[in-house]
């Protein structure tokens, strides 16, 4: 009965197809890893760029690659896919652009049958950063009759990152609040905007920050903006002296009036002060020049001017200058070789071009005590007139000669 039973069980369908997949598994087995069957696969890779350089970006439509590789059927059953790579190496590269091999990366057993696309388009771009000032501009421009003061951006600068190239034609960036916004009182947050970049470049840059704060006083009235205020001299000072400096309290001026005119308006001057024979600094209230039609100055128009002076020297030379002889000697007389000398002297212009017609100067060598009759000596300038001093002398030194009868 029991035999009966097993003999069924056998010989039942299920048990049947049982057996039959189990010696179709053991073939397939059999066949893959004794005979050594092989097949071919595809996948589809990320491309790894390694060895990047650095202070360079990297730019590329390639991210990855279709890879064909063929190996026994029993490794595709039991390898993992993330084990198929493909890399680029970007060592030892400059900016600029290059066309680079793909270099698949297998698990041992598998060979690589074919790697599509096997070159990498790529640029390299040094990247540079700049900072840049930050300027607040009311969006729309201002409107007549308004005017702001006191105006604060935080922070007052901004950095730019991006590729050299792009970066070096920036100039400035800025934030535009709406009027409506700073009339609140409080400060006002927004984007930092660089006006040199289109819409196409502006991903390729950083701004850091990104936001900026302002806060301004918004004030109804004329527009006003502050000038710097140069001084109109006229005469000169006396030759002895030179202007060395001039000191305007205060150095600019608030000036209301047309936004046009205003804008081109680079400085304002003080009515003609005049120099002629000025010998000390001296301090003056000078009016300021009128100012061009639609212009008013928005407080007193005159400043403090002070004048500083010093005194101005110059040299000159003074040519054949005779050479005198003095003291006591054992002959009866001597004579110079050269008998005239060149002399450079320095001081102010009026002592200066007094100086030989008062006699103020001699040469002089002295021959006392001497008993040589042919000696070489150094030529003393004796000058007698204050201010004046002595530079160079040409020769400094003389041949005397005694003179027996």
């Amino acid at each position: 009965m029991k035999l009966d039973r097993l003999d069924k069980f056998l010989s039942s369908s299920l048990v049947l197809k049982i057996v039959s997949l189990a010696v179709a598994f053991f073939l397939w087995f059999y066949i893959n890893s004794s005979v050594g069957g092989e097949s071919v696969r595809e996948f589809l890779v990320p491309v790894e760029y390694r060895n990047a350089p650095a202070g360079l970006e990297l730019k590329t439509q390639l991210k990855e690659v279709r890879l064909q590789a063929v190996a026994g059927t029993s490794l595709f059953s039991f390898f993992e896919e993330s084990n198929v790579r493909a890399e680029v190496d970007l060592g030892g590269l400059e900016p600029g652009r290059y066309r680079l091999n793909v270099r698949p990366l297998l698990p041992s057993g598998m060979r690589l049958v074919s790697v599509t696309p096997s070159q990498a388009e790529v640029e390299l771009i040094r990247i540079v950063e700049r900072v840049l000032p930050l300027k607040a501009e009311i969006k729309g421009g201002l409107p007549p009759g308004f005017l702001l003061e006191d105006v604060q951006t935080t922070p007052s600068e901004i950095t730019v990152r991006g590729p050299e190239e792009l970066v070096a034609l920036l100039k400035s960036a800025r934030i535009e609040p709406q009027l409506e916004q700073l009339r609140q009182g409080e400060p006002v947050e927004l984007v930092v905007e660089i006006p040199d970049l289109t819409p196409e470049m502006r991903s390729s840059v950083r701004v850091v920050p990104e936001k900026a704060t302002v806060a301004a006083r918004v004030l109804e009235g004329m527009p006003r903006k502050n000038i710097p205020i140069r001084p109109r001299f006229v005469g000169e000072v006396d030759r002895d002296y030179s202007l060395a400096g001039v000191v305007i309290e205060p150095a600019e001026i608030s000036v209301q009036g047309s936004g046009g005119s205003l804008e081109s308006l680079s400085e304002v001057f003080t009515e003609a002060i005049d120099l002629s024979g000025m010998v000390q600094g001296n301090t003056l209230v000078v009016p300021l020049a009128p100012l061009p039609d639609g212009l008013d100055y928005a407080e007193a128009g005159a400043v403090q001017v002070q004048v500083l002076l010093e005194n101005r020297t110059t040299t000159r030379l003074y040519s054949s200058i005779p050479v005198k002889i003095t003291g006591r000697s054992v002959y009866p007389g001597w004579r110079a070789e050269p008998n005239v000398v060149d002399i450079v002297v320095e001081g102010v212009p009026s002592k200066l071009e007094a100086l030989i017609s008062a006699g103020a100067v001699d040469a002089v060598v002295d021959v006392t005590n001497i008993v040589s009759r042919k000696l070489i000596v150094p030529v003393q300038v004796k000058i007698l007139s204050e201010g004046v001093s002595l530079v160079r002398t040409e020769p400094e030194e003389v041949t005397v000669y005694a003179l027996l009868d």
